[in-house]
């Protein structure tokens, strides 16, 4: 599978649950986040400076090497939560939107991969939402 130009294959999601729940592990294209409890945090509301991520405040936050320093992320800004990387251009995490469709039956709220539901995907919680 591929995810918009990168190799996918590697994504894991074990026993998630997000918002002040516990995550057991999730792997994603090679980048690890093994913290027990992500608390204090949203997605939804996209806020990031100032919250805690298992008590790390965020401007310590680190993401494969690239630092988190609570205004761009290796060239995002986190206001308009625009990724400049080509292969993440137009990307929205609040519309659930990637590359401004929702790419090949893709949903965040489903949790549908490439159309179909995928075990380690199916009924996810994400905020809150399935």
């Amino acid at each position: 599978m591929e995810w918009n130009g990168m190799e996918s294959t590697r994504l894991q999601w074990k026993v998630m649950e997000w918002n002040g729940m516990e995550i057991t592990r999730i792997e994603w294209n090679g980048m690890e986040w093994n913290q027990p409890v992500c608390r204090g945090m949203e997605w939804n509301g996209m806020e990031w400076n100032g919250m805690e991520w298992n008590a790390m405040e965020s401007t310590r936050l680190q993401w494969n090497g690239m630092e988190w320093n609570g205004r761009e992320w290796n060239g995002m800004e986190r206001n308009g939560m625009e990724w400049n990387q080509p292969e993440c251009r137009g990307m929205e995490w609040n519309g659930m939107q990637w590359n401004g469709i929702i790419r090949k039956g893709m949903e965040w709220n489903g949790m549908q991969w490439n159309g179909i539901n995928q075990p380690e995907c199916n009924r996810m919680q994400w905020n809150g939402m399935e």
